[in-house]
């Protein structure tokens, strides 16, 4: 598995390669979650993740660079963890103070670079709660899944109180490559046990996000 998500994140690193200027930061301190977020038609690509001690200025202000550090703590694959969960979507919300992250630190502040990159003009994105039917549609060429989650990244889709617990991750490609792959168009009823959340997740309701492109 590590050796899978090694190779993600490398492959997913050299495809896009901004300048540190072009770096987005999203900085949480005292266990708040980290929130990545991208203009409508750009998506995530996760840079760098650090840590240090807090301060009242670093706290306050979110979205600029610390640029000092502290090192030795943080898991060696919290980074990658978090690009193979956030890469590749508009939004994502990482879990506040997890013990797999920093073990060995009580107090600190997070730091996530990241830069946004454009989508496609033939990339389209379904969401689709539970109860309802995902609807993929080409009017020229075939269906190509790109990207897909089951379970939940957001607090507010498909649900009437905000969830708290966001860090809900299954990839399902492979399922949605053998329904869907290769039509024109495709349809999956969402019916609650055809896919189940994969990591930490929370009581439903969870959803279904699909990325496709259309392939002439």
């Amino acid at each position: 598995m590590f050796a899978y998500l090694t190779t993600f994140a490398l492959l997913a690193a050299a495809c896009f390669l901004p300048s540190e200027a072009e770096f987005l930061y999203d900085v949480s301190c005292q266990g708040e979650s980290n929130e990545l977020r991208c203009p409508e038609g750009e998506v995530i690509r996760l840079e760098d993740v650090n840590y240090g001690p807090p301060t009242p200025a670093i706290c306050g202000a979110r979205d600029q660079r610390v640029g000092h550090y502290s090192s030795g703590c943080l898991n060696h694959l919290t980074g990658i963890v978090f690009a193979i969960v956030c890469n590749e979507w508009e939004y994502c919300r990482i879990p506040g103070k997890h013990p797999l992250m920093l073990p060995c630190e009580e107090n600190y502040f997070l730091e996530v670079a990241y830069s946004c990159h454009k989508l496609s003009k033939s990339s389209k994105t379904v969401t689709t709660c539970v109860g309802d039917t995902a609807k993929l549609t080409c009017d020229e060429g075939y269906i190509w899944i790109d990207r897909t989650n089951y379970g939940r990244l957001d607090t507010n889709t498909c649900t009437e109180e905000p969830e708290n617990v966001t860090w809900c991750i299954n990839d399902v490609k492979s399922q949605l490559d053998e329904l869907c792959g290769g039509k024109s168009e495709c349809e999956v009823p969402l019916n609650e046990g055809d896919f189940k959340p994969a990591v930490e997740c929370g009581p439903p309701p969870y959803y279904l996000r699909v990325r496709y492109s259309c392939k002439l």
